[in-house]
């Protein structure tokens, strides 16, 4: 049984490394980022956001939009800095608490990322992309419980999504050794999956994980 269950979890692949993000917020009453910087036009863009901050350092909505530029640019120091700035305003919505994580992540901060994502959650308990990678931070610190709570979070609040079963499943396989809930999981990926390779993988991987279970 623990061969097949290493040649299963091998076929399976790393379901469970999965990063989301979100997408670029747009200003209110101007145009988005990649409307403005994404055609080289960064400064202009920044120079209009920060004006935009200057005349309102409550609004939430330019500060995530230099945040994620920054990080698109791959200037870390930059959106950390913006980040620190937007923490201290007092500026508050869920993107922008989300944003300031994803800086925190990517200067490898990992305790102050997981602290924004969960008031990205506490602001928005559906959201997705901050549920996923609080599962993702929770499973790399080996805290498989809290890590399928919160993919499981992330799966209901988007049920048409085959990526947090398919996680969810990996996890029951690789870490618990749990035949009978990874199959439930595989199943119910396949049930939402609309990609037709996607759907012949998982099908492999449930025939095969349907032999192990066989008593």
């Amino acid at each position: 049984m623990l061969h097949r269950a290493a040649r299963v979890a091998a076929f399976v692949g790393d379901d469970r490394e999965v990063v989301v993000r979100s997408g670029i917020p747009r200003v209110d009453g101007q145009r988005p980022p990649k409307e403005i910087a994404g055609v080289g036009d960064t400064a202009k863009a920044e120079a209009e956001w920060l004006k935009a901050i200057e005349l309102e350092p409550h609004f939430a909505e330019p500060r995530v939009s230099l945040i994620v530029a920054a990080l698109a640019r791959g200037d870390k120091d930059r959106a950390l800095a913006a980040s620190k700035a937007a923490a201290d305003s007092g500026a508050e919505s869920p993107e922008l608490s989300f944003e300031i994580g994803m800086a925190y992540a990517s200067a490898g901060d990992i305790p102050s990322a997981e602290r924004w994502f969960r008031s990205a959650v506490r602001l928005r308990p559906d959201y997705v992309e901050a549920l996923a990678n609080l599962g993702r931070i929770a499973y790399e610190a080996g805290r498989v419980e809290d890590a399928l709570i919160r993919y499981s979070a992330a799966n209901r609040a988007a049920p048409n999504d085959s990526t947090y079963p398919k996680i969810m499943a990996a996890i029951l396989l690789k870490d618990r050794h749990d035949f009978a809930g990874a199959l439930a999981g595989f199943r119910a990926a396949l049930a939402v999956e609309r990609d037709p390779g996607e759907r012949a993988r998982l099908e492999a991987i449930i025939a095969e994980l349907s032999k192990a279970t066989k008593p």
